[in-house]
């Protein structure tokens, strides 16, 4: 473990680049009408409206997570960064409903 975080770490430390980008937020609507709050990084300099995108949804709260950092191990200058609350989660509409809701669960919110 204390390689594994060793290596991340200089890898974090030695990323040359600088991760550049205009964040906007946005609720977005689910298939039952509830409401995520979502947080969109889209790289500066984008020569195009339609790109790829690193999609996170957390229950931990999206202002948490790092931009920059997941930057680090990413090509962020043709990348999108999405980051969501999930149901129920600071912002977001619904009741929480961790693991519940995501993917094949009941509401497929991650589809």
């Amino acid at each position: 473990m204390k390689k594994m975080m060793t290596v991340i770490i200089g890898i974090v430390l030695t990323a040359n680049t600088v991760f550049t980008y205009t964040k906007s937020t946005h609720m977005v609507k689910m298939r039952d009408g509830i409401n995520l709050e979502t947080d969109v990084y889209l790289p500066e300099g984008l020569d195009s409206t339609s790109v790829p995108a690193v999609l996170i949804r957390t229950p931990y709260g999206r202002e948490r997570q790092k931009p920059e950092l997941i930057a680090a191990f990413t090509d962020s200058s043709s990348y999108a960064l999405v980051i969501q609350d999930t149901r129920g989660q600071h912002s977001s509409e619904g009741i929480d409903s961790v693991f519940l809701d995501d993917a094949w669960g009941d509401k497929k919110d991650g589809y």
